[in-house]
């Protein structure tokens, strides 16, 4: 999932190049600047072969097969750098307009595949059920008239087949997905 505050991003879906947007719809300038975007891989994505420890031997020694060559890593530190088809966000990276939050987790883990999502994406305590996703909160506290008055721009846009638990709050979607 991405979500995305504007601007122009390319990405590939399943090597065919795609853009969010190819012509902005979003009055960049009005903003102070600040765009949050959010990237949730699920699936086979695998994290320690997303943003790589190559200087730690034992990802090399606990990965035989499935280690990404130290040659091919894209380096951003002296430890860790990205998998290589990941390139593009170097420049990003450099230009500090992206930060890499590592080890996120919480306390009590449930087993649960389904239950962590959900977890994750209300920002839940382990024993707290909610119908709501934390970007749907904060963006329900920043437009508190929504649905009544509706933002002259998409508050969030999600990329995929349905919009997540995420960008819900307590008045519904809180964003366009398509």
């Amino acid at each position: 999932m991405a979500i995305i505050g504007g601007g122009s991003t390319a990405f590939s879906l399943s090597g065919f190049p795609m853009k969010a947007f190819a012509n902005p719809i979003l009055n960049i300038k009005s903003y102070d600047g600040k765009i949050l975007v959010v990237v949730q891989l699920k699936g086979g994505n695998d994290g320690l072969n997303t943003i790589i420890p190559f200087e730690d031997d034992l990802y090399y020694r606990n990965r035989p097969t499935l280690a990404i060559p130290k040659s091919d890593i894209v380096p951003i530190t002296n430890t860790i750098g990205f998998h290589p088809n990941m390139s593009p966000l170097k420049s990003i990276f450099d230009d500090g307009k992206m930060s890499i939050i590592q080890n996120v987790g919480y306390e009590n883990q449930n087993r649960s595949h389904f239950r962590s999502t959900d977890i994750w994406l209300t920002a839940s305590d382990v024993d707290k059920y909610y119908s709501d996703g934390w970007l749907g909160r904060t963006l329900e506290n920043k437009y508190p008239t929504y649905p009544e008055t509706i933002p002259d721009q998409p508050m969030a846009v999600e990329i995929g087949s349905n919009q997540s638990l995420i960008l819900e709050s307590q008045h519904g979607g809180m964003g366009v997905s398509f």
